[in-house]
């Protein structure tokens, strides 16, 4: 029973170590694509759905989430933050949903249409 968990512990090392500094790794602070982003989704939520926009947000938010999805795979520092990267790939380049999930999420919060009245 003990060399099971010994082999589980040396799969999550091996999986969560971050390659750079040796340190476990699951989350660290946004970057620039990912902030730029989340920007786009804050700013949908400002905007009228379906608006000219609204519809730039979008773009905007899906080459941003396609960015850091990327950049993830290619430069990911351990095996997590590369399988995160091709997760975002997968939604971004397949379904070309990520500025939307990101906007449903938010918008949950504050309930339909935008928070300001134009």
């Amino acid at each position: 029973m003990a060399e099971g968990r010994t082999t589980l512990r040396s799969v999550l090392d091996w999986f969560f170590r971050d390659r750079r500094t040796g340190k476990i790794l699951i989350a660290h602070v946004p970057n620039l694509p990912i902030l730029l982003w989340f920007a786009t989704v804050l700013a949908r939520l400002l905007t009228v759905e379906g608006s000219t926009a609204d519809t730039l947000l979008l773009w905007a938010g899906s080459i941003t989430l396609g960015w850091w999805a990327v950049d993830e795979v290619v430069r990911g520092v351990n095996p997590w933050r590369r399988v995160l990267g091709l997760g975002g790939c997968i939604v971004e380049f397949i379904d070309g949903k990520g500025a939307e999930i990101g906007h449903a999420i938010l918008g949950q919060l504050h309930g339909p249409g935008p928070l300001v009245q134009t």
